[in-house]
């Protein structure tokens, strides 16, 4: 692994952290000014994480890109399209609070896959951050 995918790495975890910080704030937040701190740290967090993971995607591929950003594409188009049903179905059977809660723990969840999909391949490890 390269100096510069090092890098990108050390981007992803206050990324991640972030998103998952944010969703449990929305998860309690009854203020406006509550609100207006969790469309900050959203915003942060997708202003740098989306174009992280897309340099990543391309970064892999030599010279025939189109395919890469493809496939990176649908599966963001996937995610789009199946995570509203699916907590339009968490809603429907708890409440905003849970329904929240249930998305910072799906950053929890990509957070740990993360963290351990680099440490098995021998990259940064954010235990010591």
């Amino acid at each position: 692994m390269d100096l510069t995918a090092k890098k990108k790495e050390k981007i992803i975890f206050p990324c991640l952290t972030t998103y998952v910080m944010a969703m449990a704030l929305l998860a309690f937040s009854k203020s406006l000014p509550m609100f207006i701190l969790v469309a900050i740290l959203w915003g942060l967090g997708n202003a740098l994480f989306y174009p992280m993971l897309v340099t990543m995607a391309l970064d892999g591929e030599d010279s025939d890109r189109g395919p890469a950003m493809g496939t990176f594409l649908a599966i963001a188009d996937l995610g789009t399209g199946l995570g509203p049903v699916m907590m339009g179905l968490i809603l429907n059977w708890t409440s905003y609070p849970v329904m929240f809660l249930c998305l910072s723990l799906v950053g929890v969840i990509n957070f740990l896959y993360f963290q351990f999909s680099v440490r098995k391949q021998g990259g940064v490890s954010y235990a010591n951050l």
